[in-house]
């Protein structure tokens, strides 16, 4: 059994990081795009640099700099007249390109997130009709750069912001709250393009992959469902920013713009899952995960305990209800929670869970890994689970066991990657 479960534990780093080799932007860039001085050309479409009088290329997400760089790597022009990325705080240290970078914070939004917003529109102030605009659009856009509607206090804006997050709302719900205050979000940011065309390649970090919850669709107009905003923000107590709604208005004209879908988190699992089954029986069960923590440790115990020796893997995002003060992100927690669990059964195992973007919560970690011998330690260490997971204080518990997962910054963002087996 020990023999078994070293095996993976040795196999399953490796596997994750030849996935996240295969899904880098460069190597979708290189598969999607064909280049040549004159422009590029995808899915049959050709962007021929002289028919526009100015481009600009602008880069937004936790893995904006990343993109950036591979963007420009693979096309070779020279012609931009604009190159910034904005990106989460620690995130561009590995910039090779020349383009400017602007660093804000997630996933509460801070000042630098409104200056980030204001610097990228007032590079668009001399666009027009003749003019290109290339986005990279990826996750954490949401947070990393916003402008707020017209009187909507900013502190009390942070303070809703933390409320949705700490009460467990999910993605969906925070972002749609997100946009229907933001002069950015599900379109709004065409507003400040003065009719240039808006071509843009989306890395998607969503379930499902709907494009208008990428980053909040700023360049994807979309109505906004104000009823269920109100029911949102009367469902988290939040019943004080109603009366902003009764000045939103969804957009009311058209613009020239183009997304298309790049990279998603199906091709990632797809890699990961073939790569590690070189090693183990592996399976891919779901990669559109949109539940609770909770009920995401119930379903992959049950299937586990049906079906043993086999590594089953998911994909998505769960949410959690964080109670405590500890240190941790989703990732850490559920791979604690459902080691425990699995622990105190008697059962030897391995749960592994991956933040993809290299950053689980406010930590420095991706995730976390979990095995008897986790739980073995922290007896010897004299720590109290419980305690830890009372307090959602993970990342502690992990860190003093050796069970943290690290990758530093990955260059993408697909959501999570969950993983069990049982012996």
């Amino acid at each position: 059994m020990k023999s078994d479960s070293t095996k993976i534990l040795n196999s399953i780093p490796a596997s994750l990081q030849f996935a996240l080799r295969s899904v880098q932007p460069i190597e979708l860039f290189k598969s999607f795009l064909k280049v040549d001085s004159d422009g590029i050309e995808f899915s049959d479409q050709n962007v021929i640099w002289k028919n526009f009088d100015k481009i600009h290329v602008w880069s937004v997400g936790k893995p904006a700099v990343q993109i950036l760089d591979d963007f420009l790597d693979v096309v070779h022009a020279s012609c931009f007249s604009s190159r910034l990325a904005i990106t989460k705080y620690g995130h561009s240290s590995n910039r090779r390109g020349n383009f400017d970078v602007l660093e804000s914070a997630h996933p509460i939004p801070d000042k630098m997130s409104l200056s980030a917003a204001d610097e990228l529109i007032s590079r668009f102030g001399d666009l027009g009709s003749q003019s290109l605009v290339i986005g990279l659009i990826s996750g954490g856009g949401s947070a990393l750069m916003e402008k707020l509607m017209p009187g909507l206090d900013w502190s009390k804006w942070i303070q809703l912001t933390e409320s949705l997050l700490k009460s467990g709302a999910n993605i969906h719900e925070i972002n749609l709250v997100r946009s229907a205050f933001s002069e950015l979000k599900r379109g709004r940011l065409l507003n400040f393009m003065n009719g240039a065309r808006s071509l843009n390649f989306i890395f998607s970090d969503v379930v499902g992959n709907r494009l208008e919850s990428v980053s909040s669709g700023m360049t994807v107009p979309e109505k906004i469902d104000f009823e269920i905003v109100r029911k949102t923000l009367e469902k988290y107590g939040q019943s004080e920013f109603l009366k902003f709604l009764e000045r939103r208005k969804d957009l009311d004209k058209s613009f020239n713009v183009q997304n298309v879908l790049v990279g998603s988190n199906q091709r990632l699992l797809d890699v990961f899952c073939k790569n590690l089954s070189s090693s183990v029986a592996t399976e891919l069960v779901d990669f559109q995960v949109d539940q609770t923590l909770l009920d995401q440790i119930r379903d992959m115990e049950e299937l586990a305990l049906l079906r043993r020796g086999k590594v089953f893997v998911w994909g998505g995002e769960v949410t959690h209800h964080v109670t405590g003060n500890g240190k941790g992100g989703r990732n850490q927690e559920l791979a604690l929670r459902l080691g425990y669990s699995l622990y105190k059964s008697g059962l030897d195992f391995v749960v592994f869970s991956i933040g993809t973007d290299g950053t689980d919560g406010p930590t420095d970690a991706a995730g976390g890994i979990c095995f008897r011998e986790t739980f073995q330690r922290a007896q010897d260490l004299g720590l109290s689970v419980e305690n830890h997971i009372q307090n959602n204080d993970s990342y502690h518990f992990l860190s003093k066991t050796d069970s943290l997962l690290k990758t530093g910054p990955t260059g993408v963002n697909y959501m999570d990657l969950y993983g069990i087996v049982v012996f």
